[in-house]
């Protein structure tokens, strides 16, 4: 059990626990800033008579904005991590 990954060097290591919850949180922030820029490209569409909104512009464009934003920051995740985990080993 003890013994180390096979494809682990001194460069090269496996993934550990921090790695992985960084992952995580990016992928977390990449999901909420395309939902963001969805819910703003609604807003546009809905302007343009494409479609009809059961929701007002104001509501989707200040969801939108906040949706980027928090997006935005997860993207640069570390500050996350720090936050879970401290500081690095």
């Amino acid at each position: 059990m003890t013994d180390p990954i096979p494809y682990a060097t001194v460069e090269r290591r496996g993934m550990t626990a921090r790695d992985l919850f960084g992952v995580v949180v990016r992928s977390i922030g990449l999901l909420r800033l395309m939902w963001g820029a969805y819910s703003i490209l609604y807003v546009g569409l809905m302007s343009l008579g494409m479609l009809n909104g059961g929701y007002s512009r104001a509501n989707l464009i200040s969801w939108g904005i906040m949706l980027v934003v928090v997006g935005a920051a997860f993207l640069r995740g570390e500050w996350v991590v720090w936050l879970a985990y401290g500081t690095q080993r």
